[in-house]
């Protein structure tokens, strides 16, 4: 089989602060998180919740306003995601491209040798990716909940699909 590939993982280790408020104070003076070194910037970014605690201590959303495509945009990781929540039709579709890509990368990994922390971390996404799609469903749920709540009290020309942390169309 020949030499064992290696690839650097990640061992996540982001103590006991809660994520949003280890975020907030990882921001550097522009509101980009920043960490103390490249790693952990990256960890930060793949971290990030799309918000921050202001001085009060209260949640304040940290993406740009809603483009004519439906995308938002993250000021502080610089992530671009998609603004509506998910319909079961896409959240399906999109839990069967990810795990496609991950059983694609588990199959060549597998067969070209790679370290065993990286197939750990392939065996992982697999198991995480239908855990991320059920809570997506849960919380879609919630958010559609909310809208239509708030779409009784106030009828404008604001997106309400994220709740009380609307953004307006450009």
């Amino acid at each position: 089989m020949g030499k064992k590939l290696k690839f650097k993982t990640y061992n996540l280790d982001l103590g006991n602060k809660k994520l949003v408020e280890l975020h907030s104070k990882s921001l550097d003076k522009h509101g980009v998180l920043k960490g103390r070194n490249k790693k952990e910037t990256k960890v930060l970014k793949a971290t990030c919740m799309h918000h921050k605690l202001n001085k009060k201590g209260k949640l304040k959303s940290r993406v740009s306003d809603v483009d004519k495509n439906g995308v938002c945009h993250c000021l502080m990781c610089e992530a671009d995601f998609r603004a509506l929540p998910y319909t079961k039709e896409d959240r399906k579709k999109a839990l069967a491209d990810s795990l496609n890509l991950i059983d694609n990368t588990k199959f060549y990994a597998t067969a070209v040798g790679v370290n065993e922390s990286a197939q750990r971390v392939l065996a992982e996404a697999a198991v995480t990716m239908r855990v991320v799609a059920k809570i997506n469903k849960k919380v879609t749920k919630i958010v559609m909940k909310k809208d239509n709540l708030s779409e009784k009290k106030k009828k404008n020309d604001v997106e309400s699909t994220l709740g009380s942390w609307s953004t307006k169309r450009k």
